[in-house]
């Protein structure tokens, strides 16, 4: 995996992940928003070893509802009551108006 870090108006590395699985385009990941240019280097290494080590570097992305039910799931977790777990379902729920 090759990668290299550059000044735009901040640090930033960029690194080649492969092509795409289905298109076979070139991909590649950016981070950007080092002061210094060693700070971005040191997270290139930290990328790269994420991604070797089994880690996705493009995870797909997913829906607004995917999104959101993964919220109120976190909510719970976090301890929020019930009826507040429900308004918060109320907003987000579709509503069909006569």
């Amino acid at each position: 995996m090759r990668g290299h870090v550059r000044k735009r108006r901040t640090w930033e590395f960029i690194v080649d992940v492969g092509p795409h699985p289905v298109t076979g385009k070139r991909r590649q990941k950016s981070k950007s928003g080092f002061a210094a240019k060693k700070e971005a280097e040191s997270a290139l290494r930290d990328f790269i070893r994420y991604v070797e080590g089994g880690g996705d570097p493009c995870p797909d992305r997913i829906t607004l509802a995917a999104h959101l039910n993964r919220w109120i799931e976190y909510q719970g977790a976090r301890g929020i009551r019930s009826r507040t777990l429900e308004a918060y379902e109320g907003y987000f729920v579709a509503r069909s108006y006569p």
